[in-house]
């Protein structure tokens, strides 16, 4: 039942990338890595949502109930995507890439090296108690005491709770962050029917396998050499940061990557092939990474003034940077953003 409930989302969020890939003019044939890597977070945010949904409709937590819907919007997106490509016309089979045989053995070489980054963070996240602070004081704290309720209590400030004789309202510092983490965590448990803080670190530990194979599948598409791809995605999951998110799963910046991260590589890739799917997937995840941390609304002002950036005339441009120089000699320079702090340039 594990297995099944991580496959399903991964599931239905490829589905769903393949029939939005199904819209490209350029298609003609499906770059399975990108989709299966990209797939990963639509599916989980799909899961988190429903998971919601479910509750609102049902009020309670059901895993048949989402489960159904999930397989429900699989089937949707599996349909639609075979309609739009005229009915199996597209191939979707999966191909690896023609190489000599040196090629091959180093390419073999950079695959093992990654399954050695990613092999050695899933055992230190199954086998070490949870740690990172946040998981104690946000995420992870909020999907157990939801499982061990089985419901969605609300999470409030200190002082509201203080002023609460209810016995099913809780505080944490982070009360007004999104849930989608959270619920994310939740899901594997409530597969299970039993709480373990390794099965809620279970989906962050296939983030890092998603990554690798979106960053290969948009560099590919690129005409980039498999050689070339398969370093970006060693380059990538060799970055200790990234590895420390992995083997000590909890915090809500592995998802933000996802989300954030991948939106940009697509506006990247965009700049490059002029592919408005790209465009529009980019915009998309930039869009759902709102959804996981407050902080993904400044990713999705940029992405959005990278957007407007590529689309200006050189001039207009210019005159937009003399603008913006302008503005930090003159101090207007820092703006105060609701509920996020300030953002700009201040005292050097």
């Amino acid at each position: 039942m594990l297995i099944f409930a991580l496959l399903l989302p991964w599931m239905a969020g490829s589905l769903w990338l393949l029939c939005i890939e199904s819209f490209s003019p350029h298609l003609t044939r499906f770059n399975i890595p990108r989709i299966l890597g990209y797939g990963f977070f639509l599916g989980n945010f799909f899961c988190a949502s429903l998971l919601f949904l479910a509750h609102f409709l049902f009020g309670q937590l059901s895993f048949t109930a989402v489960s159904t819907m999930l397989l429900f919007l699989s089937c949707v997106g599996f349909l639609l995507a075979w309609q739009r490509t005229g009915y199996g016309r597209i191939s979707i089979r999966f191909s690896l890439p023609a190489m000599e045989d040196f090629g091959r053995k180093l390419a073999l070489l950079i695959v093992l090296l990654m399954a050695v980054h990613l092999l050695f963070a899933c055992y230190d996240a199954l086998n070490r108690p949870l740690l990172p602070w946040d998981a104690w004081t946000t995420w992870t704290y909020r999907a157990k005491i939801w499982f061990q309720n089985q419901d969605l209590p609300s999470f409030v400030d200190a002082a509201a709770w203080l002023g609460t004789t209810a016995a099913d309202t809780y505080t944490i510092p982070a009360h007004d962050y999104p849930l989608t983490v959270s619920l994310i965590q939740l899901w594997p448990s409530l597969a299970t029917g039993t709480w373990d803080d390794r099965l809620a670190a279970m989906p962050s530990m296939f983030a890092g396998l998603a990554l690798v194979l979106a960053l290969y599948g948009q560099t590919r598409s690129l005409k980039h050499s498999a050689l070339l791809a398969l370093a970006g995605g060693y380059l990538l999951i060799s970055i200790p940061l990234l590895d420390a998110h992995l083997a000590l799963p909890g915090y809500a910046d592995i998802w933000l990557s996802g989300f954030a991260g991948l939106g940009f590589v697509s506006l990247l890739q965009w700049s490059q092939s002029k592919d408005r799917t790209q465009l529009f997937t980019g915009l998309l995840f930039l869009l759902l990474g709102f959804f996981i941390k407050r902080e993904g609304s400044l990713w999705l002002m940029t992405g959005l003034l990278f957007v407007l950036i590529q689309g200006l005339p050189l001039k207009l441009l210019a005159a937009l940077i003399l603008a913006m120089i302008l503005a930090v000699f003159s101090g207007f320079s820092l703006v105060d953003l609701p509920g996020l702090g300030r953002l700009g340039y201040f005292d050097g």
